[in-house]
């Protein structure tokens, strides 16, 4: 998944970042992310905009990105250090905005990842892994865009944590997604395919209000404490467990 635009900016057959349109950038060169990775999102993520530049300065400079629109904003790991600027760009975004290290190198992001605990800000970023399995890339894309932090377990492990000591998700064991309504469940599909409110409520051709008093149905009926959990909780088949194994969130 190499080559592609090594332009300083990048939009690949997705919709365009107009005025209302959920935005990820990917920040690094393309042969980190390259146009086939920014061209499969923009086809496999329905209503959100990915767009590519080659550095937080471009991104700063950019006159086609609405930075009140941005989801997500992942740094490739070969930009680390410019973790400080991206964070303070991040404070032009709305609320929603998080920030993600895409690496392929697990020591790269390790001591990212050891680097922020050190400074008691474990949570400040999550981490995608750029050579995982399709399949898996994608679900953890879908969570990332659902807005909740996400540290691969691969990670932890190397910080000397072993399997089940970090703030793992599950699911009540004696409820499983038949509690739900098939309003509710359609509504728990749209949101674990990483799409906001507002889209979920134009697709559904119902009221933001309405999607949100699903979505806290959803919740209260799953037991769990958020949309992030719900999402899991939905992707791992109604058992609390997310594809591509035992992940940790920072809620």
């Amino acid at each position: 998944m190499l080559g592609g635009d090594r332009s300083a900016h990048a939009h690949v057959n997705g919709p365009e970042s107009g005025a209302n349109t959920p935005i990820v950038v990917f920040v690094g060169s393309a042969l980190s992310f390259s146009e086939q990775i920014v061209r499969i999102a923009n086809v496999e993520f329905d209503g959100v905009a990915f767009e590519r530049c080659d550095s937080v300065k471009d991104l700063r400079s950019s006159d086609r990105i609405n930075f009140e629109n941005i989801l997500a904003l992942i740094l490739d790991e070969a930009l680390a250090d410019e973790l400080p600027d991206l964070l303070s760009a991040c404070e032009q975004t709305a609320d929603q905005c998080q920030i993600v290290l895409g690496y392929r190198d697990i020591g790269a992001a390790n001591a990212v990842l050891k680097t922020l605990d050190a400074k008691g800000d474990r949570c400040a970023i999550s981490y995608l892994p750029m050579n995982q399995q399709f399949d898996i890339w994608l679900s953890i894309m879908r969570l990332l865009l659902c807005g909740g932090k996400y540290i691969p377990e691969e990670l932890l492990i190397g910080m000397g944590q072993a399997s089940g000591k970090g703030p793992h998700v599950s699911g009540p064991s004696e409820t499983d997604l038949s509690e739900l309504t098939d309003r509710e469940r359609e509504v728990l599909a749209l949101v674990s395919e990483g799409k906001p409110n507002k889209t979920i409520a134009t697709e559904l051709d119902l009221s933001e209000h309405t999607i949100k008093l699903h979505i806290h149905h959803v919740i209260t009926k799953l037991g769990v404490r958020n949309r992030t959990e719900a999402a899991i909780f939905f992707l791992g088949g109604g058992n609390g467990g997310a594809a591509g194994g035992d992940p940790a969130l920072c809620v």
